[in-house]
C-alpha cells in the first residue's frame, strides 16, 4: 500500500469515526441544540448526499474499495446469484426479501464491483434519519428534532457500517422507526404492514421489535388482532412461495454459524466464552427468547397505565438490551440497531449528570463499533464496555417502566 493508501485507511477507518464521536460528545454537553447542528439538520439531505451517497462512490469505484467481508463473500456473491438464476455458494442466513433487494440494488448499480448492493443500507439510514426526527419531533419537539437528527447523520455506528462496512443494521432500525412513526401518527394497520415487510427484509432478531411495536401501540384485543393480521400479510406472502417449494422455514445453519462464531461479540456468551465456559447457541438463543417474551409481557400486562409511546420506546430499547446481552453470539455492528432508540429514549434526562455519563457510554461504543474492524484485539475492550452499559440501560428501563413521572421526566430518574 503506497501512501495515498495508507492516507485513505487512516482517514476513513480512524479520524473520522473518532472526530464524528468528538463532535457529538462535546456538543451534548451543553445539553441543548447548538447553532452548527441547527444549520447542519437545515441542510441534512445535500450533506447526506455527500456524506454517504459521493462517498461510497468515491470509496468502490473510484478507489476500487473491496468492501468488508460480510459485502465479499455473501451480499455481493448472492446478488449476483439470484440475478443470473444460480443457487449462491453460501446460502443467505436473513429473511426472505433481503436478498431480492441486494439484487434490485445491483441490478440499478452494476459498476463499481458491486457498490449497487450498498442502495438498500444507504435507503435504510436515509429512512433511519427521517423517521427518528419526525418520532422525536412528535414526542419532544423541535429542539429534540435538530440535535438528534444531527446525531444520527453523524454517529459512526450508522455511516461507518453502511458505507465502508456494508452492514445491514441501518436497512433494519430504517425501516423499524419507519414503521413505528407511521404507528405513533395512528396509521397502525399501515405501520404494521411495514412492521411485518421489515422483519421479511431484515432478519430474526428483528421478530422481538415488531412484537413490542405491536403491543404497545394497540389499545384493545380486537386491535392487537388487527394488527397482527396486518403484519402477517406480507410474511405470507414472502415465506409462502418458499413453504411451497419444499425449502426450510428458518434460514438454515443459523445457530451452526453461530457456534464458530462463538467468543467473537459483546455479549455475556461471548464473554463465557474467552473464559472457557462456552455456552451451547441454542440454549442462549431461547435464553433470551423467553427473556424477551416474558419482559414483554409483563410490562404490556402487569405495569399499570394504558400503552403509550414513552412505553413503547421503553420496551424498545429493553428489547436491544436484551439482545445485546444475551444473543448467542453479539456482534459489534448489531449496537447500531438500537443507536436511534435509545437517544429518543435518553432524551428527556438529557440534564441529569448521571444520564449524560450513560450517554457518553453509547457514544464510546458507537465510535468502538467502527473501532473494532481495526484493531484484533478491540473485541474484548468493547466487550466490557457493552455489558455493564446494556446492563445499566436494562436496569434503569425496566425500573423506570410503567411510572408515568420517572419514565418520562428528569425529575424521576434519581436525581
Amino acid at each position: 500500500m503506497n501512501w495515498k493508501g495508507h492516507l485513505l485507511f487512516w482517514t476513513v477507518h480512524w479520524a473520522m469515526p473518532l472526530l464524528a464521536g468528538l463532535v457529538l460528545l462535546l456538543g451534548w454537553r451543553g445539553g441543548s441544540c447548538p447553532a452548527w447542528a441547527r444549520g447542519l439538520w437545515r441542510h441534512r439531505w445535500p450533506f447526506f448526499l455527500l456524506s454517504r451517497v459521493l462517498f461510497a462512490l468515491l470509496l468502490y469505484p473510484v478507489l476500487g474499495y473491496g468492501g468488508s467481508r460480510d459485502f465479499e463473500e455473501w451480499w455481493v456473491p448472492e446478488a449476483r446469484a439470484l440475478l443470473d438464476g444460480t443457487a449462491p455458494v453460501n446460502p443467505s442466513q436473513h429473511n426472505p426479501l433481503f436478498v431480492p433487494l441486494l439484487a434490485a440494488g445491483l441490478r440499478l448499480f452494476p459498476a463499481g464491483g458491486g457498490a449497487g448492493v450498498l442502495l438498500p443500507f444507504l435507503l435504510g439510514e436515509a429512512l433511519l434519519v427521517r423517521s427518528a426526527s419526525r418520532i422525536a419531533r412528535r414526542l419532544h419537539g423541535e429542539g429534540a428534532e435538530e440535535w438528534l437528527g444531527t446525531w444520527l447523520l453523524l454517529s459512526p455506528a450508522l455511516w461507518y457500517q453502511s458505507v465502508v462496512r456494508a452492514q445491514d443494521e441501518t436497512l433494519f432500525l430504517g425501516l423499524l422507526l419507519f414503521s413505528l412513526s407511521l404507528l405513533l401518527e395512528g396509521r397502525r394497520r399501515l405501520g404494521a404492514a411495514v412492521l411485518g415487510l421489515g422483519f421479511c427484509a431484515t432478519k430474526l432478531t428483528y421478530g422481538p421489535y415488531a412484537a413490542a411495536a405491536l403491543l404497545f401501540t394497540a389499545t384493545d384485543a380486537r386491535g392487537l388482532l388487527l394488527s397482527g393480521l396486518s403484519f402477517l400479510a406480507p410474511c405470507a406472502l414472502a415465506w409462502g412461495p418458499r413453504l411451497l417449494a419444499g425449502d426450510p422455514l428458518l434460514p438454515p445453519a443459523v445457530l451452526e454459524r453461530q457456534a464458530w462464531m462463538s467468543g467473537s461479540g459483546l455479549g455475556i456468551p461471548d464473554l463465557l466464552a474467552r473464559l472457557g465456559a462456552e455456552v451451547p447457541p441454542r440454549w442462549s438463543a431461547l435464553l433470551c427468547a423467553a427473556a424477551t417474551g416474558a419482559l414483554l409481557l409483563h410490562l404490556r400486562f402487569r405495569r399499570t397505565g394504558p400503552p403509550s409511546p414513552r412505553r413503547l420506546l421503553t420496551s424498545l430499547v429493553l428489547v436491544h438490551c436484551l439482545q445485546m446481552l444475551l444473543l448467542p453470539v453479539c456482534l459489534p455492528p448489531y449496537h447500531a440497531q438500537g443507536s436511534a432508540l435509545i437517544l429518543l429514549w435518553l432524551w428527556p434526562f438529557r440534564g441529569d449528570r448521571g444520564w449524560r455519563h450513560l450517554l457518553a457510554a453509547v457514544l464510546l461504543l458507537d465510535v468502538g463499533v467502527s473501532l473494532w474492524w481495526n484493531a484484533l484485539e478491540t473485541e474484548a475492550v468493547l466487550n466490557g464496555v457493552s455489558i455493564p452499559v446494556h446492563g445499566a440501560l436494562l436496569f434503569l428501563g425496566f425500573r423506570t417502566a410503567g411510572d408515568p413521572v420517572r419514565e418520562g421526566s428528569p425529575r424521576g430518574s434519581g436525581r
